[in-house]
């Protein structure tokens, strides 16, 4: 599959320029849809493709958001079986993703490359001459140590320092993927060493400020007075309700929760090179292996991006078309796999590109 995979990059660039066309006409017509406000509140009323989605979740007694863009339109954004619409949803992939993105813009300004080892900023770390950045962005870098659990009182920046004394990298498992959130951990401190800023500053002054992601926050912040859906987990789907010392040591991970309209203007963005050029997009998100995640979605497949993840009791799917115009969002507030994600996902992403017969049916995602 990973000549598969580098086959589509092939084929990406004869298209691209294409794209960017497509684009920039949807986007210079449809003076409807041009901040995280409109993406989050304007919908496209009355639509029969809406009603048929809403048929579909309804049938499975789905719990949670379904937000999707048809054409740079969205055509739903409403939640089932919850109070209200527009709910916050902790979302560890797209943390990742800007983590990684913020990363990348380092390597665009000639500070660091991805393969600048994690030497240059953990010298005292053991077996970090030999794990580079990029494998922390892959989840390579033979680290599976848990984040570290005593944080009150402690700054980002102290937060970092101490995961760093109690992280230990397996030499032998250097290169085999192994989820930890430890790997976005030490990511956030590189960023904080080159930006002499502490990680949550950058994330404000690069993102939630200038896209103005105001339906979106920083969970781990005692100060903020929003909260995120209250997620359920466990056999008896127990309330899961988070605290900022829950979430304080995910820096760089998992300390965000997004509405799906601010997720989706910002992956839009991205993808679109607003941030970081379209070929720096390909870098983070292709990874060599097949069989393998990167930045907190999977590789390209049929044209989309995508990622399915369940944490802090809440499960998100996404699926953004390469052009960034066409996504399926489903948000539920419950860790189980009641629902079958993906398979309710890549139904609707289906039936939203006419044009696209099939979509992988891969275990991996189910």
């Amino acid at each position: 599959m990973g000549c598969f995979i580098i086959w589509i990059i092939f084929a990406a660039g004869h298209y691209r320029v294409a794209q960017q066309i497509e684009i920039s006409k949807v986007q210079a017509n449809d003076k409807k849809y041009r901040t995280a406000k409109d993406y989050n509140e304007n919908v496209r009323k009355n639509s029969d493709f809406s009603r048929e989605i809403s048929k579909i979740l309804n049938s499975k007694n789905f719990r949670g958001t379904a937000y999707v863009v048809e054409n740079n339109q969205v055509v739903l954004n409403k939640s089932y079986n919850l109070k209200r619409d527009n709910m916050a949803y902790p979302n560890r992939s797209l943390d990742q993703f800007l983590t990684s993105v913020t990363i990348m813009q380092y390597v665009t300004r000639g500070r660091i490359s991805l393969d600048t080892k994690i030497s240059r900023f953990f010298p005292k770390l053991t077996n970090s001459k030999k794990v580079a950045i990029k494998d922390l962005i892959n989840m390579t870098s033979g680290i599976n140590n848990a984040p570290i659990t005593e944080v009150s009182g402690l700054s980002d920046s102290e937060i970092i320092q101490k995961t760093v004394d109690q992280t230990v990298i397996r030499k032998k498992e250097i290169g085999k993927q192994e989820d930890s959130a430890v790997n976005y951990v030490l990511l956030a401190g590189i960023i904080e060493k080159l930006s002499g800023k502490e990680f949550s500053t950058v994330m404000k002054q690069n993102y939630f400020k200038p896209y103005r992601l105001n339906h979106s926050f920083l969970m781990s912040s005692a100060k903020s007075t929003k909260q995120p859906v209250i997620g359920h987990t466990g056999e008896k789907q127990a309330e899961l309700k988070l605290s900022a010392s829950m979430v304080a040591p995910l820096i760089g991970y998992n300390r965000y929760a997004y509405t799906a309209g601010d997720m989706y203007f910002m992956m839009k963005s991205i993808v679109q090179g607003s941030i970081v050029s379209r070929s720096q997009v390909y870098a983070l998100l292709n990874n060599e292996s097949d069989d393998a995640y990167s930045a907190g979605f999977s590789t390209l497949i049929s044209g989309a991006w995508l990622s399915n993840i369940a944490a802090l009791g809440t499960h998100t799917l996404m699926i953004i078309s390469e052009s960034g115009n066409q996504s399926v969002i489903l948000q539920t507030n419950t860790d189980t796999t009641k629902y079958n994600m993906y398979n309710l996902g890549k139904k609707i992403y289906i039936k939203l590109n006419k044009n696209l017969n099939t979509f992988p049916n891969y275990a991996k995602y189910q």
